[in-house]
């Protein structure tokens, strides 16, 4: 069985911690391959539990503080953006300027599914 842990430090020059499982995130199967996004307040990992769509499905997460902002905040305006996957890009209408952002995630054959909102 594959779980995710975490181990932290003080600073970049301290010792590390004795690693810890992720309080919250990781189910009776397999939980693997954690990926943070840019600015740290999404992981990405893949699991065997049930209710995904077989193998090994995609998750997010999103961390809980009061100095990250929304995890659907793309443009960084505090405020919720809408964005809609079509034929494997990301459309974005950010809510900073009404424009409309395009990003290219994965290929064009996958296809996203629900992730668990673990807190």
């Amino acid at each position: 069985m594959f779980d995710i842990w975490v181990s932290t430090r003080a600073s970049t020059t301290s010792p590390w911690n004795p690693p810890v499982l992720v309080s919250g995130i990781n189910s009776l199967e397999d939980d693997r391959v954690p990926a943070l996004s840019p600015d740290g307040s999404i992981l990405y990992f893949d699991s065997t539990r049930a209710g995904g769509s077989g193998g090994f499905d995609l998750y997010s997460t999103t961390r809980v503080s009061v100095n990250r902002s929304s995890t659907t905040d793309f443009d960084g305006d505090g405020r919720t953006d809408i964005a809609v996957y079509r034929n494997g890009i990301w459309y974005i209408l950010q809510s900073s300027n009404g424009q409309v952002a395009a990003q290219q995630f994965g290929a064009s054959s996958d296809v996203p599914i629900a992730g668990a909102n673990v807190q």
